[in-house]
């Protein structure tokens, strides 16, 4: 199969609130959001509205999950980006990306080490359709729905790929120059002239 041309597309904004409840975001606690998507992307960028006020520089990995139900499920990709110290809200993620999913539900997290310590701003105009709370080792799976009102603002963009085109399988390409060989041959001897000898009797 050949892959078309692709076209940006924005898969998730929820926007940000600069007025939203900050949440604390470190090590010991973060979260996630929901996201779907109803064809194949390639995701290129991801971020997150987040702080690191009163930490140290330190190291935020960008995480995308399988659907896990009301949680995260398994993990698919990671890249880890540096967050500087005192690092106001802002939007902070990594670009460049090659996280290629198919239809489906997804969740996005931001594991932050030891060394950061801020917070993850909720009341994102546009949130999504449920989040989870990370705490200790792992994420706390309180039924559907029950971390909804964190909303914190979350980002993701990518490319989506027209519809292929179908290219021949091997043994149609075979079939088609065994023909193309056949009609050459038949022409061929089509155009062969044919002498004929006629002798008479003395």
């Amino acid at each position: 199969m050949s892959v078309g041309s692709a076209s940006a597309d924005v898969i998730v904004d929820t926007g940000a609130s600069s007025s939203g409840t900050q949440w604390s975001f470190g090590s010991f606690q973060y979260f996630a959001g929901e996201f779907a998507v109803s064809k194949a992307y390639q995701i290129d960028s991801v971020s997150g509205y987040f702080s690191n006020s009163y930490g140290e520089t330190g190291t935020v990995t960008a995480q995308l999950f399988s659907d896990g139900g009301n949680v995260p499920g398994a993990l698919l990709f990671s890249k880890s980006f540096s967050l500087a110290a005192g690092a106001a809200d802002n939007w902070y993620g990594v670009s460049n990306l090659d996280w290629n999913v198919t239809a489906g539900s997804y969740w996005l997290s931001f594991a932050p080490d030891a060394n950061i310590s801020g917070n993850w701003r909720g009341g994102a105009p546009s949130p999504l359709a449920e989040y989870a709370q990370h705490t200790s080792s792992s994420f706390e799976n309180r039924g559907a729905n029950f971390f909804d009102y964190l909303k914190v603002g979350l980002r993701v963009s990518g490319t989506v790929a027209a519809a292929p085109s179908a290219v021949p399988e091997p043994a149609t390409w075979a079939m088609m120059i065994l023909g193309m060989g056949a009609v050459g041959f038949a022409m061929r001897r089509r155009q062969k002239t044919v002498t004929t000898t006629v002798k008479y009797a003395a």
